[in-house]
């Protein structure tokens, strides 16, 4: 059960009595959390009947016992355990899982993953909500962003999607109000353009790493010095190791173009891990980067994260990552 389906259940007044949100993603157990927090009372009733706690500032016995208690006000009480990870002796669950208060909706928003050997965390799978929020991959998010997008009214073409990626990184949340900043400026249902995230997210539509991917993928030089001594000259320590882990992430896919067992479209981009449009751009660069030239490549990148690490003396940044694209530019 996704973060979805609880709150579509929570929607339809599918109430159960006790939820545990677990996880390493933040964002799918705050959109949980959230919805139970906002929506499940009426405000009329809340000062009564909603009890909102932090786990480092309660304990286990007296959270069960408001649980216990009947609502003053309404039909159902809920009682929120935020940063449950927090909690001590939370072994003493057991024992109200067998017999929880129905009238109660307990929820726990626990930001890690719990001990799987722990006869809590077994007995919580069997009889309570039990959501494990797990961290998308990072080539998987473009698409969730598009999805994002679809839910708040915004029409997202994959390439914007990429560039906000890009830009927010993995954080969802942040990714989140980005897109609502996005639905402010354009209005809902309105395209999201290019233009519209280098002025509202800042991210240049022209001088980032996904262009900077197309310029080497194409071998065009002018153009791939042209970005990256943008970037050399208007980004930090962390945006240039961000840059690499980006390229090394790109060049490993090129290589995965070569090896695909299918060379469809369809089965390269099962394979390779990428939409079935973006396959034409990396079957342009595998034809332009030998298996040979990739494994230097890959080389060429490790050496250099290294160095923007401080890990191996280099020289500064913009001129390592000049010297990084010449370096690809001629692998053979």
């Amino acid at each position: 059960m996704d973060h979805l389906d609880i709150i579509k259940d929570l929607k339809a007044g599918n109430y159960k009595p006790v939820y545990f949100l677990c996880g390493e993603e933040p964002y799918f157990i705050d959109k949980v959390s959230d919805y139970i927090e906002d929506y499940i009372l009426d405000e009329s009733v809340k000062g009564f009947d909603q009890t909102v706690v932090y786990g480092a500032d309660s304990n286990i016995t007296d959270i069960i016992a408001a649980a216990k208690r009947f609502p003053m006000m309404g039909e159902k009480q809920v009682v929120l355990v935020k940063e449950a990870q927090k909690l001590k002796g939370l072994d003493a669950l057991v024992n109200y899982l067998d017999q929880p208060q129905a009238q109660t909706i307990l929820a726990f928003a626990y930001k890690k993953k719990p001990d799987g050997r722990l006869a809590v965390t077994k007995k919580l799978k069997k009889q309570a909500v039990f959501l494990e929020a797990k961290p998308l991959y990072s080539d998987k998010i473009p698409a969730y962003i598009q999805n994002m997008a679809k839910a708040k009214k915004l029409s997202l073409d994959p390439k914007s999607a990429y560039l906000i990626h890009e830009s927010v990184g993995d954080n969802l949340s942040r990714i989140e109000k980005e897109l609502e900043k996005l639905k402010i400026a354009v209005g809902e249902g309105a395209a999201v353009l290019p233009e519209h995230i280098e002025e509202h997210i800042g991210i240049s539509k022209e001088f980032n790493t996904f262009e900077l991917q197309a310029a080497l993928a194409k071998k065009d030089v002018r153009k791939a010095f042209r970005i990256i001594s943008f970037l050399g000259a208007n980004s930090g320590s962390s945006e240039a190791i961000m840059t690499v882990a980006t390229l090394y992430a790109y060049f490993t896919k090129v290589w995965k173009v070569h090896v695909s067992p299918d060379k469809s479209q369809g089965g390269i981009a099962k394979f390779v891990g990428v939409p079935p449009f973006f396959v034409k751009d990396y079957q342009t660069a595998a034809a332009n980067y030998s298996q040979k030239a990739l494994f230097q490549i890959v080389g060429h990148l490790k050496d250099a994260d290294l160095k923007c690490k401080g890990i191996k003396p280099g020289p500064e940044q913009s001129k390592l990552l000049e010297e990084l694209v010449f370096k690809i530019l001629h692998a053979a």
